[in-house]
């Protein structure tokens, strides 16, 4: 990781509240289960935002969302 993006994390963490990311609920639960293991302090926010149900697709230097997609490996 670049010591510039280190910092800057490093920045944003020491205030009091600040987003660490977002994401599917299966996701979200794995993370927040292990945030209260720890005894970590921690909010969870929801929204009502539609989640779009496409599959992120990168190729090279290239991405896209697809509906479906299929992994051949030779």
């Amino acid at each position: 990781m670049d010591t510039g993006q280190l910092q800057r994390f490093q920045e944003i963490t020491a205030s009091t509240s600040y987003l660490v990311a977002r994401g599917p609920e299966a996701i979200r639960q794995i993370v927040s289960d292990e945030l209260m293991r720890q005894s970590v302090p921690h909010n969870v926010l929801t929204n009502s935002l539609p989640q779009a149900d496409l599959l992120l697709v990168r190729l090279g230097g290239s991405h896209f969302f697809c509906e479906e997609a299929i992994a051949e490996f030779g």
